[in-house]
């Protein structure tokens, strides 16, 4: 009943769109810094991608923030970094200053989506959350498929306009998170609730029944 709901699948389809930033900048950030003359420097690329490790490991306070404030504002926030970022890149490129600071940015984003996305669920559907999220992970592989298509057309040529894509992803999960989710706890349907529990007890009895009959069969 929870996978069906439209929470589920928007908690999915926004966190599909808004990883693709993170995802990108994981592996681009090196190469993109070779590109660009200031950037170059094989220390300088080490550090920041030292830097932005454990900017990604800072996941923790996405959680720590969402156990006091909702996840609307707080993915909200995340959405708006991301888009900042991405459509800023042309500028943080001007300086290897800016291009560390924004490099650990994104990355602390990427991160983020690791303790918001199980936070979310466990507050809308309760009980059923970690068999939920097992799903839902799904959506990090989705992602990365989406950005390997991606790569391999026009968009993908120029650095500058991939980061413009990936601010519209965000943007467009920030639209369905402002117009569409529903934060509200997921409620359960009593009847539909009643005709799993059947089902499974049918499915369990029938089970069990044929199990009875084959060892019955083998003793004969």
């Amino acid at each position: 009943m929870a996978l069906k709901s439209k929470q589920f699948w928007l908690v999915f389809a926004m966190s599909s769109l808004s990883i693709l930033f993170g995802y990108y900048t994981v592996d681009i950030y090196k190469v993109f810094g070779q590109t660009n003359e200031l950037l170059n420097h094989d220390a300088y690329l080490t550090w920041v991608g030292s830097l932005g490790s454990v900017c990604t490991s800072l996941r923790f306070l996405w959680s720590a923030a969402l156990d006091h404030l909702p996840y609307r504002l707080i993915y909200g926030v995340l959405l708006s970094m991301q888009i900042a970022l991405a459509c800023t890149m042309s500028f943080a490129v001007r300086s290897q200053t800016t291009y560390l600071v924004w490099i650990c940015l994104a990355l602390f984003c990427e991160g983020g989506h690791f303790t918001i996305v199980p936070n979310t669920l466990k507050k809308t559907f309760g009980e059923q959350a970690t068999s939920l999220y097992g799903f839902m992970l799904t959506y990090t592989g989705f992602s990365s498929l989406a950005l390997i298509v991606l790569l391999e057309t026009k968009l993908g040529k120029s650095y500058i306009e991939f980061y413009l894509v990936a601010a519209g992803c965000s943007l467009m999960a920030l639209i369905l998170l402002i117009l569409a989710f529903d934060e509200s706890k997921f409620v359960y349907d009593p009847d539909q609730l009643k005709a799993a529990v059947k089902k499974r007890l049918k499915k369990t009895s029938d089970s069990q029944l044929f199990g009875s009959a084959k060892s019955s069969a083998i003793k004969q």
